[in-house]
């Protein structure tokens, strides 16, 4: 099916070594009256952009749906041509699908969500990632199927905000370490099509680098870009003498590792200037011991 935002920069070895075997799983959706919905996401070599229906993939736009509980896999933002997805505003998807089959993991998905029963769990099953092969070095052993949303302006991952915007500590959940998690209304953004009369919330499904780090408080670690040196201004309160780094963009592909000399400073710079537009993930962590200090994601743009 069709992907969302991000092109992906991996070897066809690698990928060949990550996605050898065909796989699949549901993901389930109950709302606080009782309804149910289920969705099916899994990887297929055969699977193309369009609607694959030896695959069973069916294209619902224009059919009767469940007006309490409706879920379904779409490219509405994709196609909406805009990076700024406005409350309410009409997209028109080219496609709605109860299974989604992708011949690459390592992108972003949408979800589409008519629900008029709040809040609604999302679930899966436990330990269905079991025996499932991601990675190809040290650095992918922390890759991860996500729920996560949008958040306005065009931010992924709420800008590391951490805000109402999603129910979790973090702005996403990740479905490698929990087995559910209940949203409500507030949590999406919403929009309308023509094909369908109602509000549709927004979900994202995504397979990312997310590092295996928890995250400091703000006051011990925090950085951003900074626009006009082209580089990224590090805050950190500690007492490390040597700090390494390393930058992933959002496919989890390490894209530079380095390490600055602390020497009691608490400022200090990373040059971002030849990496192209776009939200990386900043991994800082002790370049003596190899412990892991923070990290955090930042939007170059």
């Amino acid at each position: 099916m069709k992907r969302i935002c991000f092109i992906i920069l991996i070897t066809i070895a690698g990928i060949s070594s990550i996605f050898a075997q065909e796989y699949s799983f549901p993901l389930y959706f109950e709302d606080s009256a009782g309804n149910k919905d289920t969705l099916w996401f899994g990887f297929d070599e055969n699977a193309t952009t369009n609607i694959d229906e030896q695959l069973g993939e069916v294209n619902i736009i224009g059919e009767p749906y469940d007006s309490s509980l409706c879920c379904f896999f779409t490219d509405a933002a994709t196609t909406s041509g805009s990076s700024y997805i406005e409350i309410e505003y009409p997209l028109n998807p080219t496609f709605m699908t109860k299974k989604q089959y992708v011949t690459n993991y390592w992108d972003v998905f949408e979800i589409g969500i008519i629900n008029h029963n709040w809040p609604l769990k999302i679930y899966w099953k436990e330990n269905m990632f079991d025996g499932f092969t991601y990675g190809y070095d040290e650095w992918f052993q922390y890759s991860s199927f996500i729920l996560t949303n949008w958040v306005p302006p065009g931010c992924w991952f709420d800008c590391g905000g951490y805000s109402e915007h999603w129910p979790n500590v973090k702005p996403y959940t990740d479905m490698q370490t929990d087995t559910s998690v209940i949203v409500y209304a507030n949590n999406f953004v919403k929009y309308t099509t023509v094909s369908i009369n109602d509000s549709i919330s927004l979900l994202y499904l995504a397979f990312i680098q997310t590092t295996g780090v928890d995250d400091l408080e703000a006051t011990d670690f925090w950085c951003f870009y900074q626009a006009e040196n082209y580089s990224i201004q590090v805050n950190y309160h500690g007492n490390i003498n040597q700090i390494g780094y390393c930058i992933f963009n959002m496919q989890g592909q390490l894209v530079t590792r380095s390490f600055l000399e602390a020497n009691n400073s608490s400022t200090f710079q990373i040059p971002f200037d030849r990496f192209a537009d776009g939200i990386y993930i900043v991994h800082l962590f002790d370049e003596n011991t190899g412990k892991s200090i923070a990290k955090t994601k930042i939007l170059k743009q």
